[in-house]
């Protein structure tokens, strides 16, 4: 009689007298089946998802092993297929613990080689538990099938550090820009960088707004008295012209007068300025800054 087959680990069930012309031959298959028990609790499997590997068909013996490994920085999905058993009338039973090691934002997927059933696509970073119907391959821990409520695919955050965390990709739209908190849409705006704004500089005439300088005059005199003769004259609203009978003009030399017929007078001041320098000091704006990075979550 010839040996039968496990439906899920095609593990070999020699039939009676099978073997019988070689007295030992019933060790090799029996040795052979226990050491794929013994492998389906606990052996490893380690795949290497470097650049585009695209669809791997494993093979029985590789699919007996209950860890499964995906490593490798990944450069298109990965599309890992379970094969028929041995009797070719379902895939391969079980369970398997897949850990997706791998980095690039690809995808890393159970399927079965038939095409007919579910396939999963494993989480990238985490420890995925499996399971096979001989039809459909499914979670066996729906808590992983559950999007994380806290932080759902897509949500944008931000992160002290240079490289995104795993699960997360970096975005580059945005660099050495300032952050606004608003009440409406989420959006961008703006022309000049955040350290171009915030430096060190010193503020030139050329930068101001035209403007002007008020001036208050506290009031002061002038003292005029110069002649008896009515016939002199004074202008007193903005300089001196004087004048005696004979046309003779007056001079000022600075001083001081005694009542004088014809004395010489001071001349006034006001004794105004007006200021229009600066310190020419420099003014830092250089504030001190933490760089972060926008991730968004895979």
């Amino acid at each position: 009689m010839a040996s039968s087959y496990t439906s899920n680990k095609s593990l070999e069930k020699p039939a009676y007298n099978d073997y019988a012309a070689n007295p030992t031959g019933w060790s090799g298959p029996v040795n052979d089946d226990w050491d794929a028990i013994d492998t389906a609790f606990g052996g490893g499997l380690s795949l290497n998802a470097t650049g585009s590997v695209g669809t791997v068909n494993l093979t029985i013996t590789q699919t007996r092993n209950l860890i499964i490994t995906v490593t490798g920085v990944m450069t298109g999905n990965a599309i890992y297929t379970l094969p028929q058993n041995t009797s070719a009338t379902a895939i391969v039973g079980g369970q398997w613990i897949v850990y997706n090691n791998t980095s690039g934002s690809f995808t890393v997927t159970i399927s079965p080689i038939s095409g007919g059933g579910t396939s999963v696509a494993c989480t990238q970073g985490k420890r995925t538990i499996i399971y096979s119907d001989g039809t459909n391959i499914a979670i066996a821990d729906d808590r992983v099938s559950i999007p994380d409520p806290i932080v759902p695919s897509g949500t944008k955050m931000l992160f002290q550090q240079t490289a995104a965390p795993t699960g997360w990709t970096k975005d580059t739209t945005h660099n050495n820009k300032a952050l606004r908190v608003v009440s409406g849409a989420a959006g961008s705006g703006g022309s000049t960088a955040f350290t171009d704004v915030f430096t060190s500089r010193t503020i030139d005439v050329a930068n101001l707004p035209s403007h002007t300088h008020g001036v208050t005059d506290p009031g002061h005199g002038h003292l005029t008295r110069i002649s008896s003769n009515a016939s002199d004259f004074i202008n007193g609203t903005g300089g001196f012209a004087l004048a005696n009978a004979n046309n003779n003009n007056y001079t000022f030399t600075g001083a001081t007068p005694s009542n004088t017929v014809g004395e010489q007078l001071a001349a006034a001041t006001t004794g105004i300025t007006i200021g229009n320098t600066g310190s020419g000091t420099a003014m830092d704006f250089a504030v001190q800054y933490v760089d972060l990075i926008i991730a968004t979550k895979d």
